[in-house]
């Protein structure tokens, strides 16, 4: 998660992944944050549970597109649950990315950073494309030898 959230900025960054019954998506344990405060944030978020649809996670996994905001703490809370939460953390911009691996369910690569204005469409375009590299490389790390990778990344959904 480092190498994913610190090639592209980023102050946490946090894998969700379906929980045992497939109803949500929950925390994997998989988790990088720069300082005290993301550290703080993600603690505070580690019970919470995404079906879909419900929250930036839900909304990515559902609809199995990257999802882009630039201020988490403006958007209404049934799309961003933490809001108070990240304001007192002083984050942001979130990219939540959709990922699929051969074999297993659908993951979801959240990050965050601090204020950014993710609205510049060039920015985000370059955002996205550099986290989605590291996070292939990552993968195709821990897969390890002879496991195959598929993707499915579709149009940047901007709210």
């Amino acid at each position: 998660m480092q190498q994913v959230a610190g090639a592209c900025g980023f102050s946490l960054a946090e894998a969700l992944q379906p929980r045992e019954d497939g109803r949500c998506l929950v925390q994997s344990g998989v988790s990088w944050h720069r300082d005290l405060a993301s550290e703080l944030f993600h603690k505070h978020s580690s019970d919470l549970i995404f079906p879909p649809n419900v929250g930036i996670p839900g909304r990515c996994w559902k609809l199995r597109r990257v999802q882009l905001h630039a201020d988490v703490t403006a958007l209404p809370p049934t799309i961003f649950l933490r809001s108070e939460m990240a304001e007192k953390a002083g984050l942001r911009g979130c990219v939540a990315i959709p990922l699929h691996v051969e074999g297993t369910q659908q993951l979801v690569v959240t990050m965050y950073l601090a204020p950014y204005d993710l609205h510049d469409q060039n920015l985000a375009r370059e955002i996205s494309e550099k986290a989605l590299e590291v996070t292939r490389q990552v993968l195709r790390q821990a897969a390890g030898a002879g496991s195959a990778l598929r993707y499915k990344f579709s149009r940047v959904l901007f709210i």
